[in-house]
């Protein structure tokens, strides 16, 4: 189990149209309660951080459900660029990587519906995204 103990509201982003892809402008973390069941050990509060220049195209969505998760821009944008960075670094398992965007959605806010569609849809087709440390 996952739980969000902070995590910001609002994010500094420059769009690149050239790449259709942004860029971190200032750092900014989501502090984590992870529970023993994910790490197969004890319970610990983990800090992750983006840091600045951070390169990302926030959430890589099919066409298909652009119109049931709202387009790559929403509420759930600051849990997709955390998700983004652990996939990128591999410093959590990528189970652990989802289970931490799932909670992150929850915690901005996002309908059910809308995590449910996210969460599936980064189970079934990131794989190939996630970079194991």
């Amino acid at each position: 189990m996952i739980e969000i103990r902070e995590i910001p509201r609002a994010i500094n982003l420059e769009w690149h149209t050239d790449t259709l892809r942004f860029t971190v402008l200032e750092p900014f973390s989501v502090l984590v309660f992870l529970k023993p069941k994910l790490l197969g050990g004890a319970s610990k509060v983990v800090r992750y951080t983006v840091p600045v220049g951070f390169d990302t195209d926030l959430a890589s969505i099919p066409r298909a459900f652009l119109s049931i998760t709202g387009g790559k821009i929403g509420k759930h944008l600051i849990a997709a660029v955390i998700h983004d960075k652990l996939y990128r670094t591999g410093e959590v398992p990528r189970n652990v990587a989802d289970a931490i965007f799932l909670a992150a959605m929850e915690a901005l806010g996002v309908s059910w519906v809308r995590r449910q569609v996210l969460y599936q849809a980064v189970r079934a087709g990131g794989a190939s995204s996630y970079r194991p440390a």
